[in-house]
C-alpha cells in the first residue's frame, strides 16, 4: 500500500475549460510522487461531455487534497510529516523539508479556488507552520526548520514560497496583507542570487552553481508580482520585468539545447521536464506584463520540443512512440503541465493546432496516472507503478 503526502497538479485545458496548477507527493520510502489534482476551473463555455469529464477531475483533485491533508498534516507539530524516514524528511518525527511543504500549500490554494471556503482553515495553519523555516538574518526560508546559524537556503525553494504567497494574496477567501508583504521581502532576497558577472541565478546561497530551476522560478515569481502591479523595496515594477526578461534570455542563450529543450544547469545535466516547463511559464508571463513580438516564437519552440516524443523529455527507451511518456513522470511534471497550460491561455487563441496537441498530451498523461499509479486501496497516487 502506498501513502503519498503532497498534492499539486493540473490537467490539460481544452477549448471549453481551463484548469491550473499541479502537485507532488512522497511515499513512505521518501520517493517523490506526483498526483493528478486538476483545480481552479474557469472558462466553461458549454456543458459538453468533455467539460463534464474534466469537472470530474476537479472533484478528484478536491478529494485528493482533503486526503493528503488528513493523512499528513500533524496539528501538534503544525507540519506535514510521515511515519517513515525519507529523502525529504528530517528528525525523529519525519517532518518534511521546505520544497514538498510549500508544494502542499500550493495544492491547498488551488483546491480553495475550486471550492471557496473549504480549505481556508487548512491554508491558514499551513502558512503559519511554514514560518518555522524563516530566517530573519537572510529574510528567506531555510530548507529545514530554522535554527541559529542555519544557512541551508535554496533560491528555487524561496521562489516557490513567493509564488504561493502571491497566489494566496489573490484568493478572496484567504487573502491577507501579510502574504503580499512577505512575498515582496523574499523577492528582494531572491534578486541577490543573480550572478552579475556570468548571469543566471545561483541554486544555493553557499554554492556558485547556476541552474535553470532557480533562474526560471525566480523569473516567474517576480513576473507574478509585477502582474499584480507591485514593486519591492529594492526594485520598481519595471526593474522587476527587466530582470525577468534578462533571466529568461540567459536561460535560452546558455541552457537551451539544439533540441529546443532546457538543460538542468551550467555544465549540463538532465533535461528535466520542469526546466522547460518553468521557462515556458516565464515567457507567457512576460507576454502578459510586457508584450514583445519575439516571445511567441520562443514559447512555441519550447512547446514543440516538449511535445515531441522523439526528444529527451520522453522515455525514448520505449520503442513504440504511442507508449512513450515524459521520462521523469510525476517527478517535476506538474511544472511542465503548468507551463503548457499557461501557453494555451496566453498564446492559444492564435495557435489552436498547438493547443490541440497540448490537450492530447496532457490528457493521455492524466489518463495514465489515473489508471496505473492510483492506489485503489486508499485513493492516493504513487511515484510509479511497480513491475
Amino acid at each position: 500500500m502506498f501513502y503519498p503526502n503532497f498534492v499539486w497538479s493540473l490537467l490539460a485545458i481544452t477549448p471549453f475549460l481551463q484548469v491550473v496548477d499541479a502537485g507532488i507527493a512522497r511515499n513512505l520510502e521518501g520517493k517523490l510522487v506526483r498526483v493528478m489534482t486538476p483545480l481552479g476551473v474557469t472558462q466553461v463555455r458549454h456543458r459538453s461531455a468533455r467539460a463534464m469529464s474534466e469537472n470530474a477531475l476537479v472533484r478528484e483533485g478536491v478529494r485528493l487534497t482533503s486526503g493528503f491533508w488528513d493523512y499528513f498534516w500533524d496539528p501538534d507539530y503544525q507540519h506535514f510529516r510521515t511515519t517513515r524516514k525519507g529523502s525529504e524528511t528530517v528528525g525523529e518525527w519525519n517532518g518534511y523539508t521546505l520544497w514538498p511543504y510549500i508544494i502542499g500549500v500550493e495544492a491547498l490554494l488551488e483546491a480553495e479556488v475550486a471550492r471557496p471556503g473549504q480549505f481556508a482553515n487548512e491554508i491558514t495553519a499551513a502558512f503559519a507552520g511554514v514560518e518555522k523555516f524563516f530566517s530573519v538574518e537572510y529574510n528567506a526560508y531555510t530548507a529545514w526548520v530554522y535554527f541559529p546559524g542555519n544557512s541551508d537556503i535554496y533560491y528555487d525553494d524561496n521562489a516557490q514560497v513567493v509564488i504561493a504567497l502571491l497566489r494566496a494574496s489573490e484568493i478572496p477567501t484567504v487573502s491577507n496583507a501579510k502574504y503580499l508583504s512577505r512575498a515582496k521581502k523574499v523577492t528582494d532576497f531572491l534578486l541577490t542570487g543573480w550572478d552579475a558577472t556570468n548571469g543566471g541565478m545561483k541554486w544555493h546561497v553557499e554554492m556558485a552553481t547556476r541552474n535553470a530551476c532557480s533562474t526560471s522560478l525566480t523569473a516567474v515569481a517576480v513576473l507574478k508580482l509585477a502582474r499584480m502591479g507591485q514593486r519591492t523595496s529594492g526594485k520598481t515594477r519595471n526593474e522587476l520585468i527587466a530582470f525577468a526578461r534578462t533571466a529568461v534570455q540567459w536561460i535560452l542563450n546558455e541552457l537551451q539545447l539544439d533540441s529546443g529543450l532546457i538543460v538542468d544547469g551550467v555544465g549540463g545535466g538532465p533535461t528535466y521536464t520542469y526546466n522547460t516547463g518553468i521557462t515556458l511559464h516565464a515567457l507567457c508571463l512576460l507576454q502578459e506584463v510586457s508584450p514583445s513580438p519575439d516571445l511567441a516564437a520562443k514559447a512555441q519552440r519550447l512547446v514543440e520540443a516538449a511535445l515531441n516524443r522523439s526528444k529527451s523529455l520522453f522515455d525514448t527507451t520505449v520503442a513504440n512512440t504511442e507508449y512513450r511518456y515524459w521520462w521523469d513522470f510525476t517527478f517535476f511534471l506538474h511544472l511542465l503541465f503548468e507551463g503548457l497550460t499557461e501557453y494555451t491561455r496566453v498564446f492559444g487563441a492564435s495557435n489552436q493546432a498547438t493547443v490541440a496537441k497540448i490537450r492530447t498530451e496532457l490528457t493521455r498523461h492524466t489518463a495514465y496516472m489515473q489508471k496505473y499509479i492510483k492506489d485503489d486501496n486508499d485513493g492516493l497516487y504513487v511515484l510509479r507503478r511497480s513491475a
